[in-house]
Parts: C-alpha cells; structure tokens; sequence
C-alpha cells in the first residue's frame, strides 16, 4: 500500500511540472525518471529510462512517465520493493 501511495505522489508531481516540461523544447517528448517527488534525468526512450532508473533505484520506487500533451497514455510504472 505505502509504495502505491509514493507512486501515485510522483505521478502527481509529475502532472503538477507537466505544462512547464511541456513548454521546455529540451524536455518534450522525452521520458522522464522521478524518484521522491524530484525530476531526476530525462532520456529519449523509455528502454534507456528504465534501465537507468532499474539500476540507479534499486530499493525503492520511481516512476518514467512521457512528456508529451496527450492525457491518455499509458503511464509505464515500475515498483520495486525492499528485500
């Protein structure tokens, strides 16, 4: 339950910077890495984010979300619990 409530805290941080990514050239149409409600690293395929992501959080949650205008996309969420 805690780590669908850090999810969903950093998707809602996402939405909250998404017009002003939105606006940054350098920024939309990427994919972005959030880890504890910061905007970590931004990369050009979701595969490359992942991975990144996978190998930097090990032990905890984080989310890569598109930066792109559609509200309707599939949000690629990967949760990864202590051991």
């Amino acid at each position: 339950m805690q780590d669908e409530i850090i999810l969903q805290q950093n998707y809602d941080f996402f939405l909250s910077k998404k017009d002003e990514l939105l606006q940054d050239l350098t920024k939309k149409g990427k994919y972005v890495v959030i880890h504890e409600k910061a905007l970590v690293q931004f990369f050009d395929n979701f595969e490359t984010a992942f991975i990144w992501a996978k190998n930097e959080f090990t032990d905890s949650n984080f989310l890569v979300q598109h930066v792109i205008k559609e509200e309707d996309v599939t949000n690629f969420i990967h949760e990864l619990q202590c051991r």
